[in-house]
C-alpha cells in the first residue's frame, strides 16, 4: 500500500495562469476612453496631414435626414406643447384603432399576395436568365463562325514569292 493519498482528479490538472491583460503601447494605466473620444482619435489619426476632410455624399445625405428628423420632432414637441388635450386625444384615438385592427388578417392577406405573386415572379425571372444565356449563346455561335469563315483566315506571312519566304511549307 502506497502512504501517500492519490490526488483528485482536479489536482492532477493544474490550472492555467491567468491571462494577462493587454495594454496597448503607449496607453499604460490609462482609463478606457469614451466612445466619443475614441472617434476624435480615430478621425484625427485618419486626416493627418491631408487638411480637412470632405465628407462623402453618403455623409451629407444622412446628415440632412437627421437635422429633417430632428426639426421634425421639435414640430411635434411644440405642437404638444400649445395643444396638449388635442394631442392626448390623437394619441389615444390611433392607440384605440391600432389596438382593433385585424392584424392577423392583415398578416395573412399579405402571405396570401406574396404566395400568389411568388411563381409568376420566379417564372419570369426565369425566362430573363433562359434569354441572356440564349444571348449568350448566339453570339458565340457568330464568333465560332466568323472564326471558322475561309474568308476570315489571316493569309500566310510572308506571302509566297515574297523574298525570304520557303516555298513548299
Amino acid at each position: 500500500m502506497d502512504p501517500t493519498p492519490s490526488p483528485s482528479p482536479a489536482e492532477s490538472h493544474p490550472s492555467p495562469p491567468p491571462p494577462s491583460p493587454y495594454v496597448p503601447p503607449g496607453r499604460g494605466n490609462q482609463p478606457e476612453p469614451s466612445p466619443e473620444e475614441a472617434r476624435e482619435t480615430v478621425e484625427q489619426e485618419r486626416d493627418a496631414g491631408r487638411g480637412p476632410r470632405q465628407p462623402s455624399k453618403v455623409e451629407e445625405a444622412l446628415r440632412r435626414l437627421e437635422d429633417r428628423a430632428l426639426a421634425a420632432w421639435d414640430r411635434s414637441m411644440d405642437c404638444v406643447r400649445e395643444r396638449p388635450l388635442e394631442s392626448v386625444t390623437m394619441a389615444a384615438a390611433t392607440g384605440y384603432f391600432w389596438n382593433i385592427l385585424p392584424k392577423c388578417s392583415l398578416l395573412s392577406t399579405a402571405a396570401k399576395l406574396c404566395a400568389a405573386l411568388t411563381p409568376p415572379a420566379l417564372v419570369t425571372l426565369g425566362v430573363c436568365a433562359m434569354s441572356e444565356k440564349l444571348q449568350q449563346c448566339r453570339e458565340n455561335h457568330r464568333r465560332r463562325r466568323a472564326m471558322n469563315d475561309p474568308a476570315n483566315t489571316a493569309p500566310a506571312f510572308p506571302p509566297p514569292g515574297f523574298p525570304g519566304a520557303v516555298e513548299g511549307l
